[in-house]
C-alpha cells in the first residue's frame, strides 16, 4: 500500500529534479569557440594606472582591400536587432570590445574618469571618432545607446602600413612616466590614440589610500609617504603628520638621519625654519 512516508519521498525527489533541471537550464556546457575570432586580452600600467584592453580578434583572411569601407562601414549604420538605431563600429567582433582605467586619465587630451568601456568607433575615410560607452557588457554595436557614451573624441589613423596585420590588435608605443600610445591595428591601417595620466595626482590619492589602511601603522610607509611629499615638492602639511609619527619613539617610529632630514625639509617647506634648524 502506497503510504504517506512514500508519497512525502517522491515529492521530494520531483522537486530536487525540477529544481536541478532548471539550474541547468540557466547554464550551458562551455566548450571551446569556433577560433574564428581569437578571445584577446592586453594591458599595461603607467605610474599606478591599469590599463586593460579586451577584444575578439578577427583576420583579414585574404580580404585585403575589402575591409575598411566594406567589411568595417564608414561612419554609423543601422544594424537592426536590438536597438535598431544608427550605430560605430565595435573595434573588434563578436562582444563589445571593452577598455578599462584604474585612475582618471586624458584620451587625446580630452578627460575619462576612471572606469570600465565599451569602446565603439566611427570609422571614415581620412578620421575616426572614438566613443567610450557606459554599456561594457553588449554584443558589438547592436545594443549601442549614444545617450550612454562619456567621451567622443577624434583622431587620424595612419594608412598603408608596410605588412598587413593578419589579427586585429591592440599595439602600446611611446611609453614614458605619464602617458602611452595605444593603436589598433588591421590590415593595412592603423588607429591611434594618447592615453595620459596625471602622475604626481594619482600617485598621491594612492599614497593617502594606502596610508589610511594597515600601512598607516608602518614607520617606514610613513616615511616613505612624507619624503615622495617632500621630493615632488605636494602635499606639506599632511607628510608632516605622516613623518611625525614615523619619528614618534612612542608609536614605534624610528629617528634616523634620513628620516629626520625629511622631517626638517618638510617643516622648512612650510616657513618653519627654526624647528627645521633643530
Amino acid at each position: 500500500m502506497y503510504s504517506t512516508k512514500h508519497f512525502l519521498i517522491s515529492t521530494c525527489i520531483l522537486f530536487s529534479l525540477g529544481f536541478y533541471s532548471t539550474n541547468l537550464e540557466a547554464q550551458s556546457l562551455k566548450l571551446p569557440d569556433s577560433g574564428s575570432n581569437y578571445k584577446c586580452q592586453t594591458g599595461r600600467t603607467i605610474g599606478l594606472t591599469d590599463i586593460e584592453i579586451r577584444w575578439n580578434a578577427p583576420g583579414v583572411k585574404g580580404r585585403e582591400g575589402k575591409i575598411w569601407g566594406d567589411l568595417v562601414y564608414f561612419g554609423f549604420t543601422t544594424l537592426g536587432y536590438g536597438s535598431n538605431v544608427e550605430s560605430p563600429w565595435r573595434a573588434g567582433a563578436d562582444e563589445n570590445t571593452t577598455i578599462s582605467f584604474s585612475t582618471d586619465v586624458k584620451i587625446n587630451g580630452k578627460n575619462l574618469a576612471a572606469g570600465k568601456y565599451g569602446f565603439f568607433i566611427a570609422v571614415y575615410q581620412d578620421s575616426c571618432i572614438l566613443i567610450f560607452n557606459k554599456n561594457a557588457e553588449a554584443w558589438g554595436s547592436y545594443f549601442y545607446n549614444k545617450d550612454l557614451d562619456v567621451l567622443r573624441v577624434s583622431t587620424r589613423q595612419v594608412k598603408a602600413i608596410a605588412k598587413s596585420t593578419e589579427r586585429l590588435d591592440f599595439i602600446f608605443n611611446n611609453q614614458t612616466s605619464n602617458s602611452v600610445d595605444i593603436s589598433l591595428q588591421w590590415e593595412y591601417w592603423q588607429i591611434p590614440f594618447k592615453v595620459e595620466i596625471d602622475l604626481t595626482k594619482t600617485t598621491l590619492a594612492s599614497i593617502r589610500t594606502q596610508l589610511s589602511g594597515a600601512l598607516g601603522f608602518d614607520p617606514p610607509s610613513l616615511e616613505a609617504g612624507a619624503n615622495w611629499c617632500l621630493t615632488n615638492n605636494i602635499n606639506f602639511e599632511e607628510a608632516l603628520n605622516w613623518i611625525n609619527s614615523a619619528t614618534n619613539p612612542n608609536l614605534g617610529g624610528s629617528r634616523t638621519f634620513k628620516a629626520l632630514s625629511t622631517h626638517a625639509g618638510l617643516l622648512n617647506k612650510t616657513g618653519r625654519q627654526i624647528e627645521s634648524e633643530k
